[in-house]
């Protein structure tokens, strides 16, 4: 019998314990304690509940964690439940989220953020970006052309796609009746790790045509075009549309979780694969803005995003 150490989830082997809980962190989304406990008792029905139950709070702001090294950053930042809805551009503070958002829609501070921001834009990509923006211009006129000239037919397809939500709306939703506990199953079994199950996800929510509410031609751009509602689009800057388009992908996320977790028989069969997938999706939803993990994690939504559209365009044709 072999003395190394095994992961009693999926059966690999290490030649060392460190190795062994790295994989278990990175793999399946849980620590190594979490781990232990979950394999004390010989009944297996009871891991999920032990494991559900076993939420950690910061004793600064009451937040729930489902792992403790995500209390334990999240710790090293908090500053207390006073400063939980401030305005992370002014730092003025409000008593709860939706006085935040309405305040951030006119931020002078934020504004001016922007703008500068903008301007250094312009200034190091000038050419690119007249460019590209024309060339983006141009589609979207092609686009309207294509509308004016198939009326019925393509102002349908237009009138269907969701407009892009404001910052702070909590009243958007995007549409996942599509994507049936058959289509879960598969995707959550298809990859170990949670942010290939979050990129596969994010894929399979835009077969729906009236979540295309995005849209983007090139990586050498800071600007994408969004849906404004009856088949008109904008360019909107990426560093602001890419938080709120994430922000309510994670919610949709949480959304088939939680339908899942409804079903004992299912949750029994995708256990471990559905409960790394939701810490990610949690953790995403969580997650610093201005952390470089973020940052990652929204620069290859652009690129799903750019392919995504390129296909979308090619269909057409």
């Amino acid at each position: 019998m072999s003395d190394k150490p095994i992961c009693k989830l999926c059966g690999k082997d290490y030649y060392k314990l460190y190795n062994l809980k790295r994989h278990i962190v990175t793999i399946h989304g849980f620590n190594y304690q979490e781990y232990l406990e979950s394999f004390e008792t010989k009944n297996v029905v009871e891991i999920p509940v032990k494991l559900v139950e076993n939420n950690k709070q910061c004793s600064k702001c009451n937040k729930f964690f489902a792992r403790k090294w995500n209390l334990t950053k999240h710790t090293e930042k908090c500053k207390g439940v006073i400063d939980r809805y401030s305005c992370e551009y002014c730092k003025k503070q409000f008593t709860h989220g939706n006085s935040r958002y309405k305040h951030i829609l006119n931020c002078k501070t934020k504004k001016e953020i922007d703008a500068k921001a903008l301007i250094k834009n312009n200034e190091e990509h000038k050419d690119n970006e007249a460019k590209d923006i024309n060339i983006e211009q141009q589609r979207a006129d092609t686009i309207n052309n294509n509308v004016n000239s198939h009326n019925t037919t393509n102002n349908t397809i237009n009138n269907y796609i969701l407009q892009f939500p404001e910052d702070g709306d909590n009243k958007f939703e995007f549409s996942i009746e599509h994507i049936t506990d058959a289509v879960m199953t598969k995707l959550l079994n298809k990859v170990q790790h949670p942010q290939f199950k979050f990129n596969n996800f994010l894929d399979k929510l835009m077969d729906e045509p009236k979540n295309r509410i995005i849209k983007k031609s090139s990586p050498n751009t800071s600007y994408s075009q969004i849906h404004k509602g009856d088949g008109n689009w904008e360019l909107g800057y990426d560093k602001d549309i890419y938080r709120t388009f994430t922000h309510h992908v994670t919610v949709a996320a949480s959304e088939k979780i939680d339908d899942i977790q409804k079903d004992v028989k299912l949750v029994k069969e995708l256990y471990h694969n559905l409960k790394n997938f939701e810490h990610y999706v949690k953790e995403v939803n969580e997650m610093d803005y201005d952390s470089n993990k973020y940052n990652d994690i929204t620069s290859r939504i652009k690129l799903i995003i750019i392919n995504l559209s390129r296909r979308w365009e090619a269909e057409k044709l």
